[in-house]
Parts: C-alpha cells; structure tokens; sequence
C-alpha cells in the first residue's frame, strides 16, 4: 500500500530538515479521517490530539499555498501556517458552524494572519529604514518617551514599575 498523501511518520517541514513524530496508531486516525470537518473540531474542543492530526493533515498544504500566495516566503509562510493551526489548537470555539463551512473559515484565518505578518513586515521594514539615518534615530528617542506611557505597566518591563 503506498501512501496516498500522508506518509507513515508524522514530519514538519522545515528548509533544511523533517523533524520526525511517532504517528498514532493507524486504526485509531483511520477511524477519524472520515469524520467531517465540523465533527473533528468538536473532538478538538474537547482536546482529542487525532481529531487535530486528521484536521493538520487535510489542511496543512492548503493552509501554507495560502499563506504562501500572500507572503510570497516560504519561512513567513511556514510560521504562519504553524500560528494557524496552532490558534485552531488552543480556540476552537471560534469557529461557529452556525456561520459556515469550515473550510472557508480556516481560509479567513489563515488570511487573515498572513495579511497581518504582511503589515508587521511593513512596519519592521520602516522602522529598520528609520533607524539608518542619524535623523531618524533621533525621531525615535525623542517618541520613546511618549510610547511608554502609552504601554501598560506590565509590558514596560521592570523600569516602569
């Protein structure tokens, strides 16, 4: 029997290696990999690992072309599709069936979430410009002190306490 999609080890691609997890037993995600989607982000809620492996395995490709078509890189593209998946892991109650099919809205997110790095991007590429003139580094100081007290006292670390 060859594989069809899925190998026989779990792997995540990285650019230089696979990192290897035991899979579970085959029984065991055969017998979820015909639940529809709806039904394993219920066993999700409830913390069931297969149901969140058979969901990554039917997704995961799709998720990172998305996010790839966005990001135009394949490392944001891969951190993306892990924040993806990872945000699914923690809250599944944010998808509400009620609204739709699931497939859309993982596509929303995972929009969503490369749009986001895309502005973060952005906002690193101008700051990193900014801090090449002498000009600009000065502009920075002299808003530093403004952006503190806009920061809660937590993030401030502890020289704002």
């Amino acid at each position: 029997m060859g594989t069809q999609g899925n190998p026989e080890t779990a792997g995540i691609r990285n650019v230089g290696r696979t990192v290897v997890f035991a899979r579970p037993p085959e029984a065991e995600l055969a017998s979820r990999a015909d639940w529809p989607d709806e039904a394993l982000m219920l066993a999700i809620a409830s913390r069931d690992e297969l149901a969140f492996a058979v969901l990554y395995d039917r997704y995961v490709d799709l998720v990172y072309s998305a996010s790839f078509r966005i990001l135009a890189d394949a490392g944001l593209a891969e951190d993306t599709s892990q924040d993806v998946f990872v945000r699914l892991w923690r809250r599944p109650e944010a998808f509400i069936a009620d609204r739709g099919r699931f497939l859309s809205w993982l596509m929303s997110v995972t929009r969503n979430r490369a749009v986001d790095e895309l502005r973060a991007r952005g906002r690193r590429r101008r700051l990193r410009r900014l801090l090449e003139t002498p000009r600009g580094v000065r502009q920075v100081i002299r808003v530093l002190p403004r952006l503190r007290r806009l920061l809660p006292r937590r993030a401030q670390g502890p020289q704002g306490r």
